[in-house]
């Protein structure tokens, strides 16, 4: 799949690159989604119409693959969002800013920051649940998920995990990369997977719809025809912030973008190349 992908390390995170850093472009910075790592997006960026067109980063998020366990406080969006905000500032680049899930979330909490974006695009995110007492439920939910993941370890979770209504129709993305996907989730820590929950799941997460509201930065949001909670989601936020433009990726899932990267790569490649 392509030429091996570069790695730099930068304040203990992993960063995947599909080239050297380089301040005179602006790079993809792709995020992943729970139990994934920054691998996941090399079939994207293998994808015809992507492939060689642009430079890819993609970091292994606190808790997961090469990036591992760091110190609790650190796993927040908040202070995830910090670091990726002194990475970009670092290498003086603006780039297009995707993320997937826990990482679309984390790509909306850092696009409400000064941190310079090209463009904003994000698959399946939640901006954030604004009832206390929902989130407080959440919240206790993925705690205990948490401690049910340092219970059985990540092999057992895993094979759990992709039999979650949100999660199984993954099943649909191409071998040989599913394998790859699945073998790298069970490389993954119990214990950076129970800090993720705990520290930046939904339930911990503040509600940022307000903050989108005001938010100048158009909005590419991506989710699968049969996702349908975010769907709903979807046309919430087009309502909130009038510039979101809301895709729908026919026959798929949550995962839209790996289920089937080339119905995505086509709206994607319009949102930010039209920017």
């Amino acid at each position: 799949m392509g030429m091996e992908w570069l790695k730099t390390s930068f304040e203990d995170w992993t960063f995947h690159h599909s080239a050297p850093l380089d301040a005179s472009t602006q790079p993809i910075l792709a995020l992943h989604g729970f139990t994934g790592g920054g691998r996941d997006f090399r079939q994207l960026a293998e994808e015809e119409q992507l492939r060689g067109q642009l430079t890819w980063i993609a970091p292994d998020l606190p808790g997961h693959g090469d990036t591992g366990v760091l110190e609790r406080e650190r796993f927040s969006l908040e202070a995830m969002a910090d670091t990726l905000h002194r990475f970009i500032v670092l290498h003086k680049i603006k780039p297009h800013l995707l993320g997937y899930s826990m990482g679309g979330r984390l790509a909306l909490c850092l696009a409400t920051t000064e941190t310079p974006l090209s463009t904003l695009s994000v698959i399946g995110a939640h901006p954030g649940i604004e009832d206390a007492s929902e989130r407080h439920e959440r919240a206790d939910a993925d705690k205990a998920l948490a401690e049910h993941i340092r219970h059985i370890g990540v092999a057992a979770f895993a094979d759990q995990w992709e039999s979650h209504p949100l999660i199984k129709s993954q099943a649909r993305i191409p071998a040989p990369f599913l394998e790859k996907l699945r073998a790298n989730r069970r490389k993954q820590s119990a214990e950076g997977l129970a800090l993720s929950l705990e520290e930046s799941g939904t339930g911990a997460m503040s509600p940022l719809w307000a903050a989108l509201a005001a938010l100048k930065t158009p909005l590419f949001y991506a989710v699968g025809e049969e996702d349908v909670k975010f769907k709903e989601l979807s046309r919430r936020l087009a309502k909130t912030h009038f510039g979101t433009n809301v895709a729908i990726i026919p026959q798929t899932g949550h995962c839209s973008h790996l289920e089937s990267p080339s119905k995505f790569t086509t709206p994607f490649l319009e949102h930010i190349t039209a920017l």
